[in-house]
C-alpha cells in the first residue's frame, strides 16, 4: 500500500466497520458546552423518570435509554445509526461475511429505503429488482416509514424461506410485488476473463478487504495473456472498504492525489498515488448502482485522465461511515467525512457523470418489448399503399413506426401526412428511396428494425462501447 496522506492523523478509511470499544470520558468540548450538556443530561434524566412513572404502559428504564441514544442520531444524516446489539451485529455480519438474504444493497435516500443495486445472480437480481426501487413492503406489511436497517433485518431469513417484497419504481404508479427465496449471498469480489482476444475484462462486485490483491491477481493475468486493453466494470458495485478502492485505484493512476477527504467544509486528509500510470488503454463501466468507495475509484480516474467512463450517472453517496461497537453491547455508524474527486470535485448527492454516456435496457425492458412487437399487425396484403390509402399493411407500418419512435404516429389504417413524412424519414435513415411509398422492400427494413431494437435491448451496451473504443486504440 503505497498511497498516503498530507496529514499526520491516520484517520481509519473504513466504510464498513471498524470495531473500537471507547467510552465518553475523553471527549473533549469547551467548558461552557460540558456544562449545558451536563444541565441537559440531569433534565433529560427527570423527563424521563417522569415518563417511567405516567406513561400509560409499564416502560423499562433500558428502553427510554436506547430511545434517548437513537434520537440523537434522528438529527444527523441518514448514514448515521445507532444500533442495538441484535441489529449491529446483522449490521456487521452484512458487510463483512456471508448471509442468508434476498442480495440487495440498500440505503436511506429522503427517508426511504432505495435500492442501491442488486447483487449479481441473487434472488432480488434475477427477479428483476433494480437500482432506484424503493422497498415499501415486506411480506404484505407496510415499512415506508421503517428505516433501512430494520427493513435489511425483514429481509433476512433461513435459505430456502420465501419473502415478497414491495417496491416503488419510477414511472409506475402501482407497487411491484416479487416473491423471493431467501440465499445464501457470498460475493467473490473480483472477477476476470478476456473479451475479443485482446482486452481484459475485470468485473469488481464489492470493495472487500482482499479486492486490492485480487484486482492485482487478475491484472498479472491480463499481462500475461498479452491484453492490450481494460475494461473495469463498477456497476451496481455498492461500495466497500475505501482502503481497498484506493489500493485498485493506485494501479490505474499515476502519481498525484485520488481522493480527498472533506470535514465540516474542510480538505483534512489528501491520498496520493506514488505509482506510474497503467500502460494500458482503460474503459470504466458505471451505472446508477456504482456507489461510495466505488465512485472513489471512477472520480481517481475519471479526473486523472486514466481510462474513460463509460455508462450512466453514478448513485453519489460520497460519505464515509466509520462503525464503533460500544462498551454498552450496541453499535454505532457516524458519518466522518465526504469524500472528493482529485479535482475537489463532490460526489455525495451528485453523483458522477460519465465521459460517454450509455444507456442499457434490464430484462423487464426486454420481455416487454418482445412481447408488445408479438401484438403487431403482418403486413402480409400485396400492395403499395401511399398518401390517403388505408389497410392492414399501413396499420402495421404505423405500429412498427411508432415503436421506432416516430411519436406522432396514431395507429388507424389511414395513410395520413404525418405517416408519409414519417415512411420517407425512415427511409432516408435507412438509405432507400425516400419517397414516402410503402414498399414491399420499405416494409420488410420496417420488420428487421424493430427485431434489431429488441435484439439490442437485450444486449449490453455499455460493455459493447467500451470494446468498440478499446479496439479502436
Amino acid at each position: 500500500m503505497l498511497y498516503r496522506t498530507k496529514s499526520l492523523k491516520g484517520l481509519a478509511l473504513i466504510i464498513a466497520v471498524l470495531t473500537l470499544f471507547f467510552s465518553f470520558s475523553g471527549v473533549a468540548f469547551a467548558a461552557s458546552e460540558e456544562a449545558r450538556l451536563d444541565e441537559e443530561i440531569n433534565f433529560m434524566k427527570q423527563v424521563m423518570l417522569y415518563i417511567k412513572e405516567n406513561y400509560s404502559e409499564n416502560l423499562n428504564i433500558d428502553d427510554l435509554i436506547k430511545g434517548a441514544y437513537q434520537g440523537i442520531f434522528e438529527v444527523l444524516d441518514p448514514y448515521s445509526t445507532y444500533y442495538s446489539k441484535d441489529a449491529f451485529d446483522n449490521f456487521v455480519q452484512s458487510v463483512s461475511g456471508e448471509y442468508s438474504g434476498i442480495g440487495v444493497t440498500v440505503t436511506t435516500k429522503d427517508n426511504q429505503c432505495v435500492v442501491v443495486a442488486p447483487m449479481p445472480d441473487s434472488p432480488a437480481y434475477k427477479a428483476g429488482i433494480l437500482a432506484g426501487d424503493i422497498i415499501v413492503e415486506v411480506n404484505g406489511s407496510d415499512v415506508s416509514s421503517k428505516t433501512s436497517d430494520h427493513i435489511v433485518t425483514l429481509l433476512k431469513g433461513e435459505p430456502k424461506t420465501k419473502v415478497t417484497v414491495g417496491v416503488k419504481r419510477q414511472g409506475i404508479t402501482e407497487i411491484l410485488r416479487f416473491e423471493l427465496t431467501r440465499d445464501i449471498i457470498k460475493i467473490d469480489s473480483v472477477s476476470y476473463e478476456m473479451k475479443d482476444k485482446s482486452i481484459a475484462y475485470i468485473r469488481i462486485l464489492s470493495f472487500d478487504s482482499n479486492t486490492g490483491d485480487e484486482f492485482k491477481e487478475a491484472l498479472q493475468k491480463a499481462r500475461k495473456e498479452n491484453a492490450k486493453a481494460l475494461i473495469i466494470d463498477i456497476r451496481d458495485n455498492g461500495g466497500g472498504y475505501i482502503n481497498t478502492a484506493l489500493e485498485v485505484a493506485e494501479q490505474i493512476v499515476p502519481e498525484g492525489p485520488m481522493m480527498h477527504f472533506e470535514k465540516q467544509g474542510e480538505i483534512t486528509d489528501t491520498y496520493y498515488s506514488f505509482s506510474p500510470q497503467i500502460d494500458l488503454p482503460v474503459a470504466v463501466l458505471v451505472n446508477s448502482g456504482t456507489a461510495s468507495a466505488s465512485e472513489i475509484l471512477a472520480g481517481a480516474i475519471q479526473d486523472s485522465k486514466s481510462g474513460v467512463i463509460i455508462g450512466t450517472k453514478t448513485f453519489g453517496k460520497g460519505s464515509a461511515q466509520q462503525s464503533l461497537d460500544l462498551a454498552n453491547g450496541d453499535g454505532m455508524k457516524l458519518t466522518i467525512a465526504h469524500f472528493l474527486t482529485p479535482n475537489k470535485n463532490k460526489i455525495h448527492g451528485i453523483g458522477i457523470t460519465p465521459d460517454i454516456i450509455v444507456e442499457n435496457k434490464n430484462n423487464a425492458q426486454y420481455e416487454n418489448l418482445a412481447a408488445e412487437i408479438q401484438q403487431f399487425v403482418p403486413m402480409i396484403e400485396k400492395v403499395k399503399p401511399g398518401l390517403h390509402d388505408t389497410g392492414l399493411n399501413v396499420y402495421g407500418a404505423q405500429q412498427r413506426l411508432k415503436f421506432l419512435g416516430y411519436t406522432d404516429i396514431q395507429p388507424t389504417g389511414i395513410f395520413d401526412e404525418k405517416t408519409f413524412e414519417a415512411v420517407k424519414n425512415f427511409q432516408k435513415s435507412q438509405g432507400l428511396y425516400s419517397y414516402g411509398i410503402l414498399d414491399f422492400t420499405t416494409k420488410d427494413r420496417l420488420s428487421e428494425a424493430v427485431i434489431k431494437y429488441v435484439e439490442a435491448t437485450d444486449k449490453d451496451m455499455q460493455l459493447e462501447k467500451a470494446l468498440e473504443i478499446l479496439s479502436d486504440k
